[in-house]
């Protein structure tokens, strides 16, 4: 059990490291997705960032199940940023699973990627700040 809680411990701390670096150096060199589209390479990061998140905020989770959190506000943050970067991952063309779902695709999206980089950042960096 203790083995467990240890290696949930450093995949948070590995996670936590990941998560807001990588972020801000997407948000920063995807600045020019304002105009034009990403690639499958920045989807494929994109997509990488969002597992991420989602992967932080289940070990926040179980390390919550196990007694070792004590309040739950930072989750909060933290499933807004996961959900808003998985969901906008999803957006990818043609295949992605979010852009089938909706009954008109947006025509570009890569302002979408930008702007949810530097929001999810802001969240993963208030997840951060409240722990």
């Amino acid at each position: 059990m203790e083995a467990l809680v240890t290696g949930l411990i450093l995949l948070r701390g590995l996670a936590t490291l990941v998560l807001p670096v990588g972020l801000a150096a997407f948000a920063l060199l995807g600045i020019r997705l304002l105009l034009r589209e990403p690639t499958a390479r920045e989807f494929g990061v994109f997509r990488f960032l969002a597992w991420t998140a989602i992967l932080q905020v289940s070990v926040e989770v179980l390390l919550g199940l196990f007694g070792l959190r004590n309040g739950w506000l930072h989750l909060t943050y933290g499933v807004l940023a996961a959900a808003l970067l998985h969901f906008v991952g999803g957006l990818e063309a043609p295949q992605g699973w979010f852009r089938r779902s909706l009954n008109r695709p947006p025509e570009r999206v890569g302002p979408y990627l930008f702007w949810a980089s530097f929001i999810a950042l802001l969240l993963s960096l208030r997840f951060l700040a409240t722990r």
